[in-house]
């Protein structure tokens, strides 16, 4: 490991080369003062160090985990058991000589906080290549922030890979966290961006259930189609024949109808079609006629 740049380091809150109790963990967690707080990860730490990493961003609330340093995790425990106020992570290197204690309160505390505790050896801690690596092997793997993962599954909605990357690499930083809170390259934007749309692709299974759902509910389901846009209209019958009657009844005078996109479904919208009851006395009840799930903010373009 390279010989860390001191004035670009993140600086440890305290130093213990002993195990913290739950009581000190959870003192620390709510005591430490703003000056003192991580909002980036540690470079390589050492025996004994201690930080506090706050992340007010909750998509930054894992990127404490790279430290340059490859961990396996070995439990989670609540303690004290009786009555647990902390959450307690443990990790450890492959030689399990050097080790790694995260704590965070049981009850959540805003902005996001975690304690993280380095113990042990690492004398001798070697990085390893990704397990996946063919090629130049002797190269040690840096796992890059989940926070900037995320923003280029985002990005790739509307931007190429390598137009995500030459964004992402101009954003400005502490030259020793280039490793972690950038891009490795362009080929790292690609992989993300394939592996988040296969993530989120509608698969035949899906698609096939939802067309068994549909022929199931024939009376419910007025209407089903995938292309250009998927769309799906449906309600009860009974409250369109209902509205027949009303509208025969209304002939000289008014009825009102409302049309509003209420509800957003993960990648889809759900509108609702009401209309007033005029049938009933002041105030007339408002009957939801229909509904329409749809992709696009304004479902009734293609």
């Amino acid at each position: 490991m390279s010989k860390d740049d001191v004035s670009d380091r993140v600086t440890p809150i305290q130093n213990s080369s002993h195990p913290l109790s739950v009581s000190k963990a959870l003192h620390l967690l709510k005591s430490v003062q703003d000056k003192n707080l991580s909002c980036t990860p540690p470079v390589n730490p050492k025996p004994g160090e201690i930080y506090l990493f706050e992340a007010r961003d909750m998509q930054k609330k894992d990127d404490w985990k790279c430290d340059r340093i490859k961990w396996l995790c070995n439990g989670v425990h609540h303690l004290p058991r009786s009555r647990p106020s902390v959450i307690k992570t443990y990790f450890s290197t492959n030689n399990g000589k050097f080790r790694k204690y995260a704590f965070r309160p049981v009850r959540a505390i805003q902005p996001y906080r975690i304690l993280v505790h380095y113990l042990g050896d690492k004398s001798g801690l070697l990085n390893s290549p990704h397990g996946n690596r063919r090629k130049k092997r002797g190269r040690p793997h840096m796992r890059t922030c989940p926070s900037t993962l995320r923003t280029i599954e985002e990005q790739s909605k509307n931007n190429k890979p390598h137009t995500i990357y030459r964004k992402l690499i101009v954003e400005p930083c502490q030259n020793t966290q280039i490793p972690v809170t950038h891009p490795r390259n362009t080929e790292q934007c690609r992989n993300t961006v394939k592996n988040f749309k296969a993530k989120n692709k509608i698969h035949n299974d899906e698609l096939y259930a939802v067309y068994e759902i549909t022929s199931a509910l024939e009376s419910f389901t007025w209407g089903f189609s995938l292309a250009p846009k998927v769309r799906i209209v449906f309600g009860l019958k009974l409250l369109g024949d209902e509205l027949c009657g009303v509208i025969e009844e209304v002939k000289d005078g008014s009825l009102y109808l409302s049309y509003d996109t209420t509800f957003n479904i993960g990648d889809f919208y759900m509108s609702v079609l009401l209309f007033k009851h005029t049938a009933f006395k002041d105030p007339c009840p408002i009957i939801p006629l229909g509904f329409l799930v749809h992709q696009t903010k304004n479902g009734v373009r293609t």
